[in-house]
């Protein structure tokens, strides 16, 4: 029995439908390898450098990491916000040229009381570690002392 030229029609139209649907994949996430990941505190830059050209950078939050390019290849990252997000450069043809996950956030830990430091070692702590921060600031090679003295005036030493 030959179909009519409708249901031909129909005929294909289903089974285009139907082949379409049994070669439909999931969606596959996108994994972005531990060593890949830039770490940092609002406020804190860092400078980043990729190996080819990149037209086109950017992520899918705009809130947690601002970048801004200073050539077509180098790139100032600063953290805005605590979150974590992915950052994807792109090449003139649309290809990824390189994929970074970029964490923003944590704690700074201050240590104090370590040898050879001038007042404390930070660290910088997050749900995934401590590393190493900001030491804090050198102290004074000299201090003076002032004492008030009874009738007026005071008495002034000064320690090396």
């Amino acid at each position: 029995m030959l179909f009519s030229g409708f249901w031909r029609c129909c005929v294909i139209a289903t089974l285009t439908l139907l082949a379409d649907g049994a070669f439909a994949q999931p969606p596959q996430e996108i994994s972005v390898p531990a060593e890949d990941t830039i770490r940092l505190q609002p406020g804190q830059i860092r400078i980043l450098q990729f190996g080819e050209a990149v037209k086109q950078i950017g992520t899918p939050e705009d809130n947690i990491v601002e970048i801004t390019p200073q050539s077509e290849r180098i790139f100032t990252f600063r953290g805005l916000a605590s979150g974590e997000t992915i950052v994807t450069a792109r090449s003139d043809d649309g290809r990824v040229v390189h994929r970074v996950r970029v964490v923003v956030g944590g704690n700074l830990v201050k240590v104090y009381g370590l040898a050879d430091e001038p007042d404390y070692v930070g660290f910088i702590c997050d749900g995934y570690g401590c590393g190493r921060g900001e030491s804090g600031q050198a102290k004074a090679n000299s201090t003076a002392v002032r004492k008030p003295l009874r009738g007026g005036g005071f008495i002034e030493k000064n320690y090396q």
